[in-house]
Order: C-alpha cells, then sequence, then structure tokens
C-alpha cells in the first residue's frame, strides 16, 4: 500500500492526538451510566452493574460499548443510538485535567505541516476541540480545517468525509485519515477510497491500510 499520492491528512481528536486512558475511561462511563439510568428508569447503580456485566466480549456486539448500549435498550423495548450515547458522554464528562501536553507531537505536526495539507475531523464540538488542543499543547492553526461533526455531516454515515474530500477537491487515495475508532475512523472512511490508519495496539479485525500503536509513529510511516 502506498502512500505518495497523500497531500491531505485528517485526523481524528479523541483517543487519537491524546490517548484514553483508565481515568478518562472512567468518568466518560459515569456518564454513560447515568444515560442509561434516565433512559432505562433505573439507578445509577442498576445501570453501572447492567453495562459492565454486558460489555464483557461474550457476545461479537459486547465488545463494543456503543453496541452493548444499543442491545441494553433493546432489553428494555428502546431505541437508543450507542455511539451518540458515547460521544456526548465524552463531550460532557470533566477530562481536560487528565490530557497531558505533548510537545513532540506539536513538533510533528508542525514539521507534517510543511508537507502535507493537515486537517482536523472531530466529533467533538469546536469549544471542546479547541480546549482539548490547548491542553496537548497543540495549536489549532496547524490544522487548515476543523470538521465538526455536528456541523459538516457524520462519520458514521461517511457525509463528514464526503464532505472533506469536496471541499479539499481532492480523491480519496489522496487523503489518508488517522483514527483510533475501527468503525467511525476506518471503515466509514475506506468506504469512500480513503487511506486509513488505526492508532491502537490492538489490530485484532483491523480493516485499516495501516495501523500504528502511537500517534508519533505516523512520521516515520508518512516517511
Amino acid at each position: 500500500m502506498s502512500l505518495k499520492n497523500i497531500c491531505v491528512v485528517g485526523f481524528d481528536l479523541d483517543g487519537t492526538l491524546y490517548p484514553t486512558t483508565s481515568k478518562i475511561q472512567q468518568r466518560v462511563r459515569g456518564k454513560i451510566y447515568e444515560k442509561l439510568a434516565f433512559a432505562f428508569n433505573i439507578n445509577i447503580g442498576k445501570a453501572e452493574n447492567l453495562f459492565e456485566e454486558n460489555y464483557n466480549g461474550n457476545f461479537p456486539w459486547s465488545y463494543s460499548g456503543s453496541r452493548t448500549i444499543e442491545e441494553l435498550a433493546r432489553r428494555y423495548n428502546k431505541i437508543l443510538n450507542g455511539s451518540n450515547i458515547v460521544q456526548e458522554s465524552l463531550e460532557q464528562a470533566d477530562i481536560l485535567d487528565l490530557i497531558n501536553p505533548n510537545q513532540k507531537l506539536n513538533e510533528m505536526l508542525e514539521r507534517l505541516s510543511n508537507e502535507y495539507g493537515l486537517d482536523l475531523i472531530t466529533s467533538s464540538a469546536y469549544k471542546s476541540a479547541y480546549n482539548k488542543l490547548k491542553k496537548i499543547g497543540i495549536s489549532y492553526s496547524l490544522f487548515n480545517n476543523l470538521w465538526a461533526e455536528k456541523k459538516f455531516g457524520n462519520k458514521t454515515d461517511s457525509t463528514i468525509y464526503k464532505n472533506w474530500l469536496s471541499v479539499r477537491e481532492i480523491s480519496g487515495n489522496q487523503a489518508l485519515y488517522v483514527g483510533d475508532n475501527k468503525k467511525q475512523d476506518i471503515k466509514s472512511p475506506n468506504s469512500l477510497g480513503i487511506k486509513t490508519c488505526l492508532v491502537s495496539e490492538d489490530k485484532t479485525d483491523s480493516i485499516a491500510d495501516f495501523n500504528i500503536k502511537d500517534i508519533l509513529d505516523l512520521e516515520k510511516l508518512l516517511k
């Protein structure tokens, strides 16, 4: 798989430009429990037990937090969008104090910006994205465009990626998208011919064109 035609690199934010630690996961899950408790009219303790007992990898859907939420909703005769709930929980959880500066990442992006157009394509809202970039120590001016999902389309149905290619006036094989979510960050852009890079230590069932363990490995991959 060649990257010689790449002229634009798009980045996911959450879990990609900063790692999702166990403490971050704990706070995000707290928000998920609250939303499940409200949706199912149960207490938070029961919602927590329900989620944790089923998010266990014993079934195909139980490897994914969003799919686990949707399966639990069916049991309660409800319809919930698991991906939306997870993203809303990430947005609403107070995690800024858990995001650490990464000077090496900022320096890498500065070097890459001399060779590629860089865009941020995120499910985070603008204010949240700016605040997170600031905590990491990344100047948002390094990105030519900041694409927030609510304004420019949706990752799951690929509309945000279609709009990205259209505005950039490029074809899929000229773009590389870097993310940590196998469905939203890999499967969706892949469907449009966009080359993809998964940032994760878990390569199980990865359909990404490229796999790296750490975002700082990207520069070596591109070179």
